[in-house]
């Protein structure tokens, strides 16, 4: 039985998302603020508005990468970050391991090698604004070139990286120089057998390790019983042999 003065309503209702600004219809018992699950996430997140160090442009970010992020709500991107770091670090006094500083000289030097070379990489010809300046003749090695524009050349990251792996392919393609590691190679210590870098002993590591268990560096194991005939291997080949 209806009651008197009753006026059923519509089951759902067109509202517009708060996220998206899109109209959706949804039923009048919901509260409709957004039109789909991904708005509705959106609106739940805390968003903080700030301008970039490095390119002045606006960008919204989580506040959980201030905590979780080092320099988060600094730059909008990797590219700015990495640009504004070099930027920021400029005038520090920096010296690593590997006797890098910013010092002046290494600047001049840098920019130089740069400019002769285009920005481009010496062997796969990719450009770069912050391209990576790579030592034919080794800093270690040849301290006296470490500021010569002739020792240089242009690499990127992952050909600088490609060529201390290869030195005997870079070496061909002029990327390393003959000369400083052959001056290392005679300076260090060479394993007795095969001429590898010395371990222990006069020997390689491997070498080393067949030394200490079988007591010849060339024994490798014996055939069949601990009285049976004994293999070797070749110094040079390491070919089985009887």
């Amino acid at each position: 039985m209806k009651r008197s003065g009753f006026k059923r309503l519509p089951g759902r209702v067109e509202k517009t998302c708060q996220q998206c600004g899109v109209i959706f219809s949804v039923h009048r018992c919901r509260v409709g603020t957004a039109c789909s699950v991904k708005c509705a996430r959106l609106l739940k997140r805390t968003r903080v508005t700030r301008i970039c160090r490095n390119c002045s442009a606006e960008f919204a970010f989580a506040p959980s990468q201030l905590k979780h992020y080092k320099g988060g709500g600094k730059y909008c991107s990797r590219l700015c970050k990495a640009k504004g770091t070099i930027k920021e670090t400029a005038d520090k006094p920096i010296r690593d391991r590997y006797g890098r500083s910013n010092r002046t000289a290494d600047k001049d030097w840098q920019l130089a090698v740069r400019e002769r070379d285009d920005y481009t990489c010496q062997r796969c010809g990719k450009q770069e604004d912050y391209i990576h300046t790579h030592h034919v003749a080794p800093r270690s090695i040849r301290p006296d070139l470490i500021h010569d524009i002739d020792n240089g050349k242009c690499l990127c990251a992952h050909c600088h990286l490609w060529c201390h792996h290869h030195p005997i392919e870079a070496r061909a393609l002029g990327l390393l120089s003959n000369d400083p590691y052959e001056r290392a190679k005679k300076e260090r210590n060479s394993c007795s057998v095969c001429g590898d870098r010395c371990f222990g002993l006069g020997y390689c590591r491997m070498h080393y390790k067949r030394f200490k268990k079988y007591g010849d560096p060339l024994l490798t194991r014996t055939r069949g019983y601990v009285t049976g005939p004994p293999l070797r291997v070749s110094a040079t080949h390491r070919d089985w042999g009887g």
